[in-house]
């Protein structure tokens, strides 16, 4: 969850919630991503966007925070890796 401008914007599955925490109804409600099987991991409000990221996914995903409306993905994979280094999947 997530609270922008007033509203509370809740990921649930694979949608997010925009509710008016006033009148306790929900505003808008929208995929969070194309595949239906995503879940909703986290959110955060940054100035007119909402970041959002996926379970099992390294794209976080920018959402207007007025409109709804997404606009941009971000794939951090390569940036984590070069922080962290390749982890490779026998060594767990």
């Amino acid at each position: 969850m997530a609270v922008v401008f007033g509203k509370i914007w809740c990921g649930y599955r694979n949608r997010v919630h925009v509710v008016d925490p006033k009148s306790l109804s929900v505003v808008k409600s929208f995929d969070a991503h194309p595949r239906k099987e995503s879940q909703v991991r986290q959110m955060a409000w940054v100035g007119d966007g909402v970041w959002v990221s996926i379970r099992l996914d390294s794209t976080l995903r920018l959402y207007h925070a007025h409109t709804y409306q997404h606009l941009q993905d971000v794939d951090i994979e390569p940036y984590v890796s070069k922080m962290l280094g390749k982890v490779h999947p026998y060594s767990m």
